[in-house]
């Protein structure tokens, strides 16, 4: 088992971008939208800002986080994720492996 992070950059504005797009299994995630940041969709590679899974709202201090975590023996693929936001936005993503 180890800890990793990551940091992603919300490259275009409205356009969906996976979190890695190499594939990358692991049982837990934690993504974080930085403080100040605007609104952050999570969801599959469908996601937009107003068809999502997860809603982050535009970030203030502390920074909004949420959590996914496996259950089991079952493992996620961080390239699974998908996030839509705005460009230069920061996301800090933690994962074990």
């Amino acid at each position: 088992m180890a800890l990793h992070h990551l940091t992603v950059t919300i490259t275009t504005t409205g356009t969906s971008q996976q979190l890695q797009t190499a594939h990358q299994a692991c049982w837990y995630v934690r993504i974080e939208n930085e403080a100040n940041n605007g609104a952050l969709a999570i969801g599959d590679r469908n996601v937009t800002s107003t068809d999502y899974g997860t809603l982050l709202p535009a970030a203030t201090t502390p920074a909004a986080s949420v959590i996914y975590q496996a259950v089991g023996n079952a493992e996620m693929d961080l390239n699974s994720i998908w996030v839509n936001g705005t460009a230069t936005n920061k996301l800090h993503v933690t994962y074990i492996t």
